[in-house]
């Protein structure tokens, strides 16, 4: 699914899905197909529900682009847009992992 979105780095978009569901262990994930804590747009609050896993992770895609296409370039930037947490750190060094372990 990667190879549809070429301006979203793969080890970049699965670092934030490990991070964001406990590498696939969170209810989020597993109940609702939500791969990264996505929240409903109709202001309610509620986590966003998939039909399956594949939607789930093409909706994070989708978000990523729509965030790096609105001059968000860098993993702070999008991290900034996405969470309230201060997690940055954790996903460029989940990222370094996921790029070592390809090589």
């Amino acid at each position: 699914m990667a190879a549809d979105y070429p301006g979203i780095d793969a080890g970049f978009a699965y670092a934030t899905w490990a991070f964001e569901t406990g590498h696939g262990s969170s209810l989020v994930w597993l109940t609702n197909n939500n791969p990264a804590g996505i929240i409903k747009t109709d202001g309610s609050g509620e986590y966003e529900t998939y039909a399956s896993q594949e939607d789930g992770i093409r909706a994070m895609f989708e978000l990523l682009k729509h965030y790096c296409d609105r001059g968000n370039d860098s993993v702070a930037r999008i991290r900034n847009v996405w969470s309230e947490s201060e997690d940055i750190e954790i996903i460029i060094q989940m990222w370094k992992e996921i790029v070592l372990e390809e090589n």
